[in-house]
C-alpha cells in the first residue's frame, strides 16, 4: 500500500535524485524531518509542508494526498 510518505520520498528520489538534504532545504524542512517522514510512513506532514512540496517540485496535490491521477502537473506555456 502506497502512502503519502512513499510519495514525498519518490518526489525526493525524482526531483532531487534521492538527495534529501537537498529537497529538505527547497521546502523549508529539516533533512531529519524527511527521513521521519521516509522512515514512518504512517506519518502525515502538515498542509503547508504538503502546499511547499507541490509549489517548489510542481506535484499535483491530489496524487500527492491520494495516489489518485498524475503525479506531476503539466507545465504551463
Amino acid at each position: 500500500m502506497e502512502t503519502i510518505a512513499s510519495r514525498i520520498i519518490e518526489v525526493c528520489n525524482i526531483k532531487a535524485n534521492g538527495n534529501m538534504s537537498a529537497f529538505a532545504r527547497e521546502i523549508g524542512v529539516t533533512p531529519a524531518y524527511i527521513s521521519k517522514i521516509k522512515n514512518e510512513p504512517d506519518r502525515i506532514p502538515s498542509d503547508r509542508t504538503i502546499a511547499d512540496i507541490c509549489e517548489k517540485f510542481g506535484v499535483n496535490p491530489v496524487w500527492l494526498r491520494t495516489g489518485v491521477g498524475e503525479p506531476f502537473t503539466p507545465l504551463s506555456r
